[in-house]
């Protein structure tokens, strides 16, 4: 399990998907963190979705615990719990799943919201009733409350995975993660002043 969390923290710093930021907590290669990009087309498009991603002592055999950190108006997703409704998460996990793969995954169903099997009854009552216009209302403003932060620069999370790196407090990236999920949306707003 471990091989492999370690094989994937080093695949996350490779990574140059501009879409998805995946970076493991400094003290538990368990823990881990993750920013998706809304994507275009879609009522999330302009946001930025932490999540939280939890492997447990099965991993890969069995799936990671993934939740929603950044509130967000979608049918798929528990508005309060931060749950997430999607068959890879739970009986169609494959050990050919990577947890960056997993988030691509979350991602695509940003795009298919599936209002047939909510963990969000508003957002699939409206979305069954027929008002795909209120229902993408709602999830920008959603967006525009919650989650319209960029996403955090991976040199200011630095190379988190690397041995001897000082440990962070349990479910943090790093310190700079902090200052940026506060920052960024401040230099945002001032720049559009």
């Amino acid at each position: 399990m471990y091989k492999r969390l370690r094989k994937e923290a080093a695949e996350a710093r490779r990574s140059t998907d501009p879409d998805l930021l995946l970076c493991p907590s400094e003290d538990n290669l368990m823990d881990w963190r993750a920013w998706v990009r809304g994507p275009e087309g879609t009522p999330f498009e302009r946001g930025v979705f932490e999540l939280e991603i939890k492997a447990c002592g099965q991993y890969p055999l069995a799936p990671p615990t993934v939740r929603m950190v950044t509130p967000i108006f979608h049918p798929n997703i528990h508005g309060v719990s931060g749950e997430i409704c999607l068959d890879i998460l739970k009986q169609e996990w494959s050990p050919a799943w990577t947890l960056a793969s997993a988030c691509t995954a979350i991602r695509a169903l940003l795009s298919a919201p599936n209002p047939d099997s909510p963990l969000n009854c508003d957002a699939g009552n409206v979305m069954r009733a027929g008002d795909m216009d209120g229902f993408r209302a709602t999830a920008r403003q959603c967006v525009e409350d919650h989650a319209r932060g960029g996403m955090p620069s991976r040199d200011a999370l630095g190379d988190l995975a690397a041995p001897g790196k000082a440990a962070a407090p349990p479910g943090r990236c790093s310190t700079w993660t902090a200052i940026l999920v506060v920052l960024v949306p401040v230099l945002w707003a001032l720049s559009a002043i």
